[in-house]
């Protein structure tokens, strides 16, 4: 899975050679944690790992976020992800608070997030977004258990 991220990252690098735009590492986003990570975060996250049972992560496609600007691969919702992010929700203590916690389970968009386009001119940021999607992307799955 990592190698096709790594791939679809580099093709939007590609494209966006002369453009300001960033692009993260491989992550799976299953929650926000604002731009600053303390330590009470990991005990918190640590437990969250222990408590959780082995899921499926599967590529369903690519798509994009429009506020933010976000290019991304999007994970599909099974029932293993969708424990795992029940279980995060539930340990709360020591875990910070963003407005995606507000975003209900069943509605929470499982994604690894390719490049930030917040920086992109609309128009840019348009014609990013029709090229991103149409990309190709192999159907790759795998089981995260740590």
């Amino acid at each position: 899975m990592a190698e096709e991220f790594i791939r679809i990252q580099r093709l939007s690098k590609a494209e966006l050679a002369n453009d300001d735009a960033s692009f993260p590492g491989v992550h799976l986003s299953l929650k926000g944690f604002g731009t600053v990570v303390t330590d009470p975060v990991y005990p918190a996250l640590a437990t969250w790992a222990s408590r959780t049972s082995p899921f499926e992560v599967a590529i369903q496609g690519l798509t994009v976020f429009q506020d933010p600007r976000v290019g991304l691969v999007h994970i599909s919702s099974t029932p293993g992800l969708a424990a795992a992010l029940k279980e995060l929700r539930s340990i709360g203590a020591g875990l910070p608070t963003t407005e995606s916690d507000g975003i209900p389970v069943d509605e929470w968009i499982f994604h690894l997030s390719v490049v930030y386009g917040e920086r992109l001119d609309p128009g840019r940021w348009v014609a990013f977004s029709t090229w991103f999607r149409a990309l190709e992307i192999r159907s790759v799955a795998t089981t995260v258990s740590e």
